[in-house]
């Protein structure tokens, strides 16, 4: 290292002088005040190792503001990003809740259509339960009274609908059938 020494003059007019020694890098190492009587005086001293000291101290101190900027950048990015998912999450929560509140509303309409539908429907099927039951009783009705009925003729029988009448069926009887095959009221 190679101290550089300078000598100022004092502008001022005071007498003083100023004896200042520079390293490389231009740092102070020493400055020494003169008065006119030439006495020194030592105003500020610092040696290699106190200014590399302190360089040191300094760039550290720049090292974690550096690294403290960089973990809040990095904790605001998370934050960010935790709340760009906290919200992506409500919005497909929100989604759901729509899908799931159209759906109930769907089924409530389908079922007030079959309700309706069951209603209108229902006059049209009792009406066709008591048409089959009136049928059923004019059918039972009917067979029983061909079951007991007898008849006096050929005439008779094919008005009652049972023309040809066969032998074993309720209201035979022999006199209907003339050719013995066992048909009666056939011709």
């Amino acid at each position: 290292m190679k101290d550089h020494v300078y000598m100022y003059a004092d502008v001022g007019k005071s007498g003083e002088w100023i004896q200042a020694t520079f390293d490389d890098k231009d740092n102070v190492v020493k400055k020494v005040e003169m008065s006119s009587n030439l006495k020194k005086k030592v105003v500020a001293s610092a040696n290699k190792e106190k200014s590399t000291e302190t360089a040191k101290k300094e760039e550290a101190q720049k090292k974690a503001d550096e690294q403290k900027k960089q973990e809040e950048q990095k904790a605001k990015e998370e934050a960010q990003a935790k709340a760009a998912e906290e919200k992506r999450k409500q919005e497909e929560a929100d989604r759901v809740a729509e899908e799931k509140r159209v759906a109930e509303q769907k089924q409530k309409e389908q079922e007030a259509l079959q309700a309706k539908q069951q209603a209108e429907a229902e006059p049209a099927r009792k009406e066709a339960e008591e048409k089959a039951q009136a049928e059923a009783e004019a059918q039972a009705q009917q067979q029983q009274q061909t079951q007991t009925a007898s008849f006096a003729n050929c005439t008779e029988v094919r008005a009652a609908g049972r023309a040809p009448i066969r032998q074993g069926e309720p209201g035979f009887e022999p006199k209907f059938d003339r050719d013995g095959d066992g048909i009666g009221c056939d011709q």
